[in-house]
């Protein structure tokens, strides 16, 4: 698995009109694991399947409003947004969904199945989901909270904690915030 933060600004393949990172970023290349806005209705996902990526994980749907042929959904369902710093109403029970979805792009990732990840703006439950997922790999929780704060700084996002809204999302990828 080669991980992207060494080329955060550097997409390993042509996705025509999409802007990098503001539309989509790499959070690993090989497989590729994806974080991204809502696909636009022009988003082109035969050039994400042409590359390795087999799967999206919808974060924002109970019943999603496109079709991501040729690649199939992972998951999909409506995470809470945070956009505030509150935890959801069930933590609990949401806390077990992030964990759940997680492993579930972890497993994809270790059969070699690359994924895209995207709620509405791509960086709170997007960011949440692949850090846990990259935490399942065994990349070092300080480390994985530093490569999300860098994709959302190159993004222009500059949120109380790094990369997210919420001191809820942020810890679930397992530091608490300072």
């Amino acid at each position: 698995m080669k991980p992207a933060w060494d080329d955060l600004l550097q997409a390993p393949l042509d996705i025509g009109n999409l802007d990098i990172p503001h539309d989509v970023w790499w959070a690993v290349n090989e497989p590729p694991l994806i974080g991204s806005v809502y696909p636009r209705p022009d988003f082109d996902f035969g050039a994400f399947a042409a590359h390795g990526v087999f799967s999206v994980v919808n974060l924002h749907d109970d019943l999603p409003t496109y079709d991501p042929s040729p690649l199939r959904f992972l998951w999909c369902g409506a995470l809470t947004d945070l956009r505030t710093d509150v935890a959801p109403h069930a933590p609990d029970r949401e806390k077990a969904l992030y964990q759940h979805i997680a492993h579930l792009v972890a497993a994809e990732l270790c059969f070699g199945r690359g994924v895209l990840v995207h709620c509405l703006g791509g960086r709170g439950r997007t960011s949440a989901i692949i850090g846990l997922a990259m935490l399942y790999m065994g990349i070092n929780q300080a480390t994985i909270q530093d490569f999300l704060a860098s994709v959302h700084a190159a993004r222009g996002k500059f949120k109380p904690y790094g990369w997210s809204d919420s001191s809820w999302q942020y810890a679930i990828v397992g530091r608490r915030p300072a």
